[in-house]
């Protein structure tokens, strides 16, 4: 597996997304290659900026006033949020990197569509080739320092290999067991992109061992809440 992450030119608050984007599919896009792309990206081209000044005053109120479900409160200021499915502090609210010193940023709006319209160009521009397109985003775990890459949305691979009734190394079945490959790829990625003023927000993922698909055979990744193995056992 190789990842090409080059530096690029800074992404400005405004900025069309795909043009972007093409400039770097023209150089490195290849055949059976996951583009995986920052979803700051989406939200700077969205101008998905709010005042630092409305999160600072009221940190609950302004994440429920943008949809984020509150799961409880972390000891360090931040909320525990449900936004849309992804489990995270401040519902991805971030400062960093942000072009406004005054400002925070959002998540975007319509993630999942954004990351259609972008496979459907690709796929026009770049006709018979399989691919597939990852947003990607850093998110920290429990009981893990540090954060993480996972897959926001993805499209154009399947993103879960499933082994379950296949043997192990003793020939015995597997039970349940499920490699979330999405999000595997993502980590890879935003391990080359890194979380500074490196401006790498594009990765181009070769030769992965994955199965591609056609839009909307995709696997979900999320689980509601109330069914995730952790959050049951911790409440017992």
């Amino acid at each position: 597996m190789k990842i090409i992450c080059p530096t690029l030119p800074y992404f400005n608050l405004g900025d069309e997304l795909y043009p972007y984007l093409k400039k770097f599919f023209d150089l490195h896009f290849t055949d059976e290659s996951v583009v995986c792309v920052s979803l700051k990206l989406l939200s700077l081209s969205q101008k998905r900026l709010a005042p630092k000044e409305d999160w600072l005053q009221d940190k609950k109120k302004f994440l429920q006033s943008y949809g984020a479900k509150i799961i409880g409160q972390s000891p360090y200021g931040g909320w525990l949020t449900d936004n849309n499915g992804l489990i995270q502090i401040n519902a991805g609210l971030d400062q960093s990197n942000c072009p406004h010193e005054e400002s925070v940023i959002l998540y975007p709006d319509n993630i999942g569509q954004a990351a259609d319209e972008i496979y459907r160009k690709i796929r026009e521009d770049f006709p018979g080739r399989k691919f597939g397109f990852i947003f990607c985003d850093s998110l920290s775990r429990c009981f893990r320092k540090g954060s993480t890459g996972i897959a926001v949305t993805h499209v154009g691979l399947s993103g879960l290999k499933r082994y379950e009734g296949q043997p192990d190394l003793n020939n015995r079945p597997l039970e349940l067991t499920e490699q979330n490959q999405a999000d595997a790829l993502a980590s890879a990625a935003t391990l080359c992109m890194g979380e500074g003023n490196e401006c790498k927000p594009i990765a181009l993922i070769r030769h992965a061992p994955i199965e591609f698909c056609e839009v909307g055979q995709e696997s979900k990744l999320n689980i509601a809440v109330s069914d995730d193995l952790y959050i049951s056992a911790l409440k017992k």
